[in-house]
């Protein structure tokens, strides 16, 4: 014989109970909460405020026609700046303004210093246009010349500054040519950078080389920079084995079909 049984009804105050704790347990966690959230604001707001975290020292490396002022002040940085407040990438961007300023590497170093790396622009020649500008390997103007500074680099003619913010066919070919002049030589280094005194531009006949001792001009011309540059070193290079080079008046190195023409003075006494 199977017996049945009946559920028995909740009794109302066991409902409530249930709904009291469920209560109490939502009340709990919302207290631990905000609680945490107090806590943690607390925390942040005693750090950013700490003693501990205010910058000791500012190392600066890599400067060299910068100051460690100029980039000091530039940074917005001292010692009485919080680590955890300031935003190192920012800062980097900021330096990076400076038109000296290739790249500005900014480091923290908990709990109180900070690393500031730059890395300065090369320049590689000067462009000549109402004054004299430094010009870095990518044909780019970094700042007018000072007359206290270095200024032993080839000078470009033929071109105005605004010129060298297009991307005409001149400036591309003069792009190409400028890190050539101070790439490391496989042959004799028979025309360094340093040996070149002018770098002219000229509408018809392309890039024309001038050497410091004014010996002969070199034309370059437009086009295959980096094919012409070395087989004029080895031509040249060839010139000096063979004692001819005092005899040389000119060089094409877009004479024809990819040949190089060397005219040379003929000494008739």
């Amino acid at each position: 014989m199977v017996r049945s049984y009946k559920r028995m009804p909740q009794r109302p105050d066991s409902r409530r109970k249930r709904r009291i704790i469920l209560l109490l347990g939502l009340a709990l966690l919302l207290f631990l909460s905000a609680g945490g959230i107090f806590l943690t604001r607390t925390c942040c707001r005693w750090m950013y405020h700490s003693s501990l975290f205010r910058i000791n020292s500012v190392h600066i490396t890599g400067c060299q026609r910068i100051s460690k002022e100029e980039i000091r002040n530039l940074a917005n940085v001292d010692i009485h700046s919080n680590i955890l407040a300031i935003d190192a990438d920012k800062i980097g961007r900021t330096l990076e303004t400076h038109p000296w300023v290739k790249q500005a590497v900014v480091r923290k170093e908990l709990p109180d210093r900070l690393y500031i790396r730059i890395v300065e622009k090369q320049p590689v020649a000067l462009l000549q246009d109402n004054g004299l500008y430094y010009v870095d390997k990518e044909g780019v103007i970094i700042a007018r010349t000072n007359l206290a500074e270095n200024m032993d680099y080839p000078i470009i003619t033929g071109l105005k500054k605004g010129e060298l913010l297009s991307d005409s066919e001149r400036v591309g070919h003069l792009r190409e040519l400028l890190p050539l002049l101070y790439a490391k030589k496989n042959v004799e280094d028979v025309l360094p950078a340093r040996n070149i005194s002018e770098i002219h531009i000229d509408p018809r006949m392309g890039l024309v080389l001038h050497t410091v001792d004014g010996r002969f001009p070199i034309r370059l011309g437009m086009g295959d920079m980096a094919k012409k540059f070395r087989r004029l070193e080895m031509v040249l290079y060839d010139l000096y084995l063979k004692e001819a080079y005092n005899s040389v008046s000119y060089v094409d190195c877009e004479y024809y079909n990819g040949k190089i023409m060397i005219r040379k003075t003929i000494n008739l006494s």
